[in-house]
This record gives structure tokens, sequence and C-alpha cells, in this order.
């Protein structure tokens, strides 16, 4: 809603089926998991200590830490101390990430005893009864013999453990293929490797399942224990998380094994000549992958298509280097999965939408071709013999695969005479693989959102002077909002749609009596595009609603109502308002209300000039979405009341829209004059509802206090305390505390609002998609800009208190 204050702009604050719904709220989940944080921290504290993160575990370090089942009967400690080790750098992404993963899920699901428990067990038994499985095998068949003797470290056999306790407590029938799966890679792994860790993971998963299944037998159901994780997810989303991980293994593993053999073997098997570009090669397909995730996780053709090649032309080099199997292996599962699943990805991209949309997407790559072409032309006759056309194709061709300059200018047969040249030649391929990763980047951009239609605007206009019941109802169609007519026309959504998030302007409106049939519907046009729905602003009246449609609610502020049936200013609460409306009358300030488009000229100029100086002395452009501006407010149906003295000067101005459905008023646009009375706010708005009321309004709103009165919610969320914190403790750019203490100064009944979505995962998006909902020009260097004046100005109050300060006490 509209968040306006005195004399400052202040920031404000589907249910188909195919749709994922987590029931996990962060409280609940920092609350439950605390063993996998704990292994992982301590991991990687030893790692770091012993600097196993980039050389294998000392020898020395592996006697001495290390278990191997003699160790029983004569050091039996080493069998805690182990877990805790890491045998070589490639396996430090692998350990963590199942860690994170197995027992974390196994908290979630049984408990922290439980997956304590079932941790314990797949450790034990992979560690004892492993070798002593593989002892059995070597008497009866002869091979085997040497894992006995090997010493071994790590956590995984625990995870394993953890990660059966987790599949023996699902419903059978969706636990079964997991399990028989885990199996089957765990049959596959100890057949290509060998190693006597994958014979532990062998023994430790059953081990872990056992106890899942007395845990599950102890509750008496193998249903998911309440209060737990649990949470469904759609195709594209998991393999879209799963892209992610791929993704970020393969910059990870090109960033911290620089010794992995992998690497060597790759360059002698492509003998290209760079040093270490087939590290280069690992990052830029790590973060390709990173980029297509997004759009595979909105279900996007273009994306899988994408996805798909890329998978199948790096698959090979990737299994040469070979920096982790889990990594070949998620490759392998997902390539399958893709194609499986591949009538799950039908959402468009932004570029299939419109005519000329291939040239859009395809601009930073012919860019790239434009500069490598225009460089040729100016750097040919720094060579000796002058560069040909033909010689610097092969030049580029040669850059871009990962060869050397030296090899390059040397199978070309030509030199450079200038240092210039030989720059030119070394930056091809850091310029052009950019420009080609960006392109992936614009080939995947999710759908954009469509311009509202005239005849859906109309419709809903009619819609929208009958139905509009919220402080946001009267901003629903306002330029650059969407409108989706739905349940036959006879309701719509107003949205605007930014990082796969469609966020909805409040809520459906005309829909009261098929309230959850709109959601629903709006729902499947926005799985349709590759869109999450946000509903930003919800009333407190129909939470209840979108919680029965599988939406979690986040409280984000609370609405001031006023209402105006008995406004009297009478009593010491309406002291401060009498008295900045005695002080107006002494000073001859008068008040006028006039309708948005029958303002008078002199007036209205008068507005104008004390607009344009307010926007001077403010940092950030104007705030759009719920709050609007001069062009919004000269419209027939906006009131605006103003605050000028005998010279007619402003001292103060507020647009007021209709709530017709609560014969009632929201504040809008609100700007303080300079000079202005002290208490001209107070006044304006109190002569506001004197004549709102004459007109026969029942109630006026002033809008939404941000993050307001959220720490009153015992039961408030993790995040909800955070925006809690932001509200204490953040002053500026924007004042949320200054705003509600302004607002209660009217003693209004205050409403929740609230902010309704599926997923405490794709928060961060949301937060990214209404700060470009609220300030579509707001960018990165802006938001540079304003951080630093922020920093600055806080940094110089502390220096003028600290010389202060010095000065007392030298005095």
């Amino acid at each position: 809603m509209s968040t306006t204050g005195a004399g400052q702009q202040v920031l404000d604050e589907s249910s188909s089926s195919g749709r994922a719904l987590d029931r996990w709220r962060l409280p609940s989940l920092f609350d439950r998991v605390r063993l996998a944080p704990l292994l992982v921290v301590c991991v990687l504290g030893v790692a770091v200590f012993t600097d196993t993160l980039s050389h294998p575990l000392p020898a020395p370090l592996l006697d001495a830490w290390g278990f191997r089942v003699s160790d029983l009967f004569v050091k039996p400690w080493r069998i805690l101390t182990c877990p805790f080790f890491i045998y070589r750098p490639s396996m430090a992404l692998s350990i963590v990430g199942i860690v994170l993963l197995f027992v974390g899920l196994a908290e979630l699901r049984v408990g922290l005893k439980w997956a304590a428990l079932s941790f314990l067990a797949g450790h034990l038994a992979g560690y004892i009864l492993g070798p002593l499985v593989m002892r059995a095998v070597d008497a009866l068949l002869g091979f085997g013999g040497d894992m006995v003797v090997v010493r071994d470290v790590g956590a995984s056999n625990g995870a394993f453990g953890a990660w059966g306790a987790v599949l023996a407590v699902w419903p059978r029938r969706r636990a079964w293929p997991l399990i028989a799966g885990t199996t089957i890679y765990l049959l596959i792994a100890l057949a290509v490797s060998a190693q006597v860790w994958d014979v532990g993971h062998l023994c430790a998963f059953p081990a872990g399942v056992l106890v899942g299944a007395i845990h599950a037998r102890r509750q008496g159901s193998f249903a998911r224990v309440p209060g737990t994780f649990h949470a469904t997810v759609s195709v594209p989303e998991a393999l879209g998380v799963g892209i992610a991980i791929l993704g970020g293994m393969h910059v990870l593993a090109a960033l911290t094994l620089a010794r992995h053999a992998g690497f060597a073997r790759l360059e002698s098997w492509l003998p290209l000549g760079e040093v270490d570009w087939s590290r280069v090669l690992l990052a830029w397909i790590g973060l390709a992958l990173c980029a297509l995730a997004p759009a595979l996780y909105r279900g996007q053709r273009a994306a899988w298509v994408i996805t798909v090649v890329a998978l199948l032309v790096t698959m090979v080099p990737t299994a040469i280097v070979h920096p982790s199997p889990v990594a070949i292996a998620l490759s392998l599962a997902l390539v399958g999965l893709l194609l499986w699943f591949r009538r799950r990805f039908q959402a468009p991209a932004r570029w299939m939408e419109r005519p000329g949309g291939w040239v859009s997407a395809l601009a930073p790559l012919a860019g790239a071709v434009v500069i490598l072409v225009l460089s040729g032309l100016l750097i040919r006759h720094e060579f000796r013999p002058t560069l040909a056309g033909a010689s610097w194709m092969k030049m580029v061709v040669y850059r871009l695969s990962g060869t050397s300059v030296t090899d390059v200018l040397g199978g070309t047969g030509v030199h450079p005479t200038h240092t210039v040249a030989r720059a030119v030649v070394r930056l091809i391929p850091w310029v052009t693989w950019p420009l080609a990763l960006l392109t992936v980047l614009r080939i995947a951009e999710g759908a954009a959102a469509p311009r509202a239609r005239g005849r859906d605007r109309l419709r809903a206009r009619g819609i929208l002077a009958r139905d509009g019941a919220t402080g946001t109802a009267p901003m629903t169609l306002w330029p650059g909002n969407s409108v989706r007519p739905l349940l036959g026309s006879t309701a719509f959504c107003a949205f605007r749609v930014a990082y796969g998030q469609a966020v909805v302007l409040g809520e459906p409106i005309g829909a009261s009596q098929r309230f959850a049939e709109a959601l629903s519907e709006f729902d499947a046009y926005c799985n349709q595009r590759g869109w999450n729905a946000v509903y930003y602003a919800v009333s407190d009246a129909n939470a209840e609603r979108f919680r029965n449609a599988g939406f979690q609610l986040l409280q984000i502020g609370v609405e001031a109502i006023l209402p105006l049936t008995d406004l009297e200013f009478r009593g010491k609460t309406w002291q401060s308002t009498r008295s900045a409306l005695h002080r107006a009358e002494r000073e001859g300030i008068r008040f006028e209300l006039h309708p948005g488009d029958r303002i008078p000229p002199a007036t209205l100029a008068a507005v104008r000039e004390s607009d344009q100086v307010w926007t001077q002395h403010h940092e950030l452009p104007p705030m759009e979405f719920v709050l609007g501006d001069l062009r919004k407010m000269l419209a027939p149906e906006v009131m605006v009341a103003v605050a000028l003295d005998a010279a007619d000067h402003v001292h103060a101005f507020a647009s007021w829209l209709p709530v017709p459905a609560r014969k009632g008023w929201v504040i809008d646009l609100m700007r303080r004059g300079e000079p202005a009375m002290s208490g001209i706010m107070e006044y304006l708005i109190a002569q506001s509802m004197i004549a709102l009321k004459g007109r026969g309004a029942e109630l006026v709103s002033l809008a939404t206090a941000p993050l307001a009165e959220l720490d009153q919610n015992p039961d408030r969320s993790f995040v909800q305390g955070l925006l809690n914190r932001v509200f204490e403790r953040v002053h500026h750019p924007y004042d949320f505390q200054a705003l509600y203490e302004f607002k209660a100064k009217f003693q209004p009944s205050w409403e929740p609002v609230h902010l309704a979505y599926r997923k405490d995962a794709e928060l961060p998006a949301i937060a990214l998609a209404l700060a470009r909902a609220h300030l579509p020009e707001f960018g990165i260097g802006m938001l540079v800009a304003t951080v630093g004046r922020g920093l600055a100005d806080r940094l110089w109050t502390q220096a003028q208190a600290m010389r202060n300060a010095g000065d007392s006490e030298g005095d």
C-alpha cells in the first residue's frame, strides 16, 4: 500500500497441483537442524588446520587418526576421530554436500536423536562391518583382502547411514524406488572405483535403513513425523536445483583443485597448449549451468535445449577430469531425467514472445563477432607478414579452444610487431566467452509480463468501481501493471513480473464468492509461463483463504485505518492534532480539496514546484507500484488536498484514492513544502478527514506502515525477525519507524498486511522482484551510491560525536 509520511517518501512494503509446496519455516529449520552444520564445521575446520583442502592427507596423519578394523583392538578411539578428516581435496565437496543433505534431512524427518543414531550406525557399519565383509569375501573368493588393511577417514559412511534412515520413514511406495536406486549406485561405484570407502558406503546404507525402520515401527506408521520437514517439488524445480548444484561443483572444482590429476589428463588428451586451460573450461561450463538453472527451475523450453546440449558436449571432458564421482553420476542422472521429462519444459522465454526476439537475444554474441572482426581489421598491419582474414579466423578459433598465444602465433606463421597486437590475441577468449555467457542468459530470460489490453482495462475498471475493497485496489490499473482477467472476465489480477515472480498487487478483485477458483486460475496461467505467483499486500481478512490455497503468509506491516463515523478530535490523544489545527488558523493556512482533474491552475503550478523541490532533495528515484506521482494524481477519481498560505505558497499537499467497496479513501502521494509550518502534515490529514467525512466517506486509510508491529507476533518467523531488525535499526534512506510513529498519532486501528507466497526458498527472488517493482530505475550504481552515502553519513556522525566528546573532556 501507499507508504508516505511527513516530509518523506518511504518504502512500502500457485495453487496448481504441479507446483511445489514447502511446509517448513526457517525458525523450525534452524531449531531442528543442528548435527549436520556442526559436522560440516568440524570437517572443514580440521581440513583447514591440516591443509587437506589443497593437499592429500599426509601419511603420518592418516596413520595417527585414520581407522582400520585392526585398530578396534588396539586404539579403538580412532573410530571417533576418523570422520572429521578428508582423504584428499577432491572429496571435500562431496563429503560436505552429502553430510548437509543426508544428515540434515534425517534431523528433519526423524529428529536429532534418531539422526545421530543413524549416523553412528552407518559410521560403525562402514568402518567395522565393511572390512569384515571384505575379509570374508577374500577368504571365499580370493580378492578384496587388500582393502582390509587400508586406513580410511571421512564422514561419508555416517551420512549414507542417515540417508538410509530418511528413506526408511517415507511411505513405502515412494521409498522403495529410492532405496533400490541408492543401492544400485553404491554397487556401481564399488565396481568402478573398488575403494575401501565404497565397501563402507554399501554397508552403512542398510544399517541406516534398519535404524529408520525401527524408528518408524516405534511411531506406529511409515508416514512422516508431524511437524517435520515435508516438501513436494515439481520436476523442473528439482532439475533446476540439480543443474545449479552441478554447475557449482564445476566452478568450485576449477577454483580449488589446482593440482588435481584429472586436469593433466584432459590437457594430455586435448593438447591445446594453454596452461590450466582445462580449469578455465570447467569454470565456464559451471557458470553456464548456474546461469541456466533458474530458467530450468521455471520450466523454460529454451533453457532445456541449451542445458541438454551443454551436458552432452561436456560430459566426456568432465569424465576425463573426474574431480568427483558424484559430479559424473549427477551429470548422467540429470541428462537422463531431462530427456525423460522433456514435456515438462514448455514455458516460453522472453525472445520467443515478440517479433525479432532473436535479435535482442543474440545481441551479445553478435557484439563479440563485431569486436573480433574489428580487432582483426585494426591490428592486421601490426603483424609480419600482414595478417590475412583466414589467418585471423584461424587464430580466433585456436584461442577460443584454449591454445596458448605462443602456439597460436606459431601455427599461423605470423608474428606481432607490437605488444598491443599480442595483447589483443591474448584477450580473445576473455572477451568472447563472457559475451557468449551473456547470450545464454538472454536466451534463457523469463517471459515478460504482457501489456494490459484496452478492453481488459475497461472491464477491470468496472469491477474495481464495484468491488475495490483494499488500499491497493485503486492502484491496480496504474501504468506499468499487467491485467489478467479471471473467472470469465468477472474478476482480475494486476501484476508485474521480475526474476520469475509474478507479483500481484493486492488480491484478485471481484472474486469474493469464488476466491479459491480465482487463485487456482491465476496459478495455472503463471505456471504455463514459468512464473511463481506472489501476492503483495494481502489483507488480513483474506489471509485464511490464502492459507487454505497452500500459500505461506509473511506479515510485512500494518495498515492504519481510521473510521470517520464518530470522528472528533477530543481527548489527550488528539492534542498534537488540535495544536496543528489551531496553529494553522493563527498563521493563515487554508485547506482546499479538489478533484485531480479540476485543480486551479495557480494551485497546480505551486503543487508542481513543491513536488520538484521535494524530489531534488531525495537520493532515490521516484517509487512506483504502490505510490503515485503527479501524473496519476490528476485523474478525475482522485481527490487532492492542499494547504496554502495567504501568498498561495503550498505548505503541503496529499492525494486520496477511492476505496469504493468500503466507502473510504486511502492516502497516496504526500509532499511537504519548503518552508512549511510545523505540524503541517497533521493539519492536512485532519482537514482531509473532516472534508471526506462530509462527502459521505465512512473511513480513511493512512496506508501501510511497512515492517511495523512484527515483534508482537510470538510465533514470528526468522524472516519476520530480520525485517523487525530492519524496522528498528535502519533509518536510511527510509525511516520505517518514524513513519509508523507519525501514523500512530492519529490513533488508527491497525490491520495486518501480508505477503503470500509458496516457498521460503523463493524469498530472495521475491525480494528482488519487489525491489524491481517499486524502483524499476534503481540499478547497481544507485545502490552502491546510496549505501556509500549512508555509510559516509554514519561515519561522519560518529566522528563528530567523538570529536565533541574529546572537546568536552579537554574543557
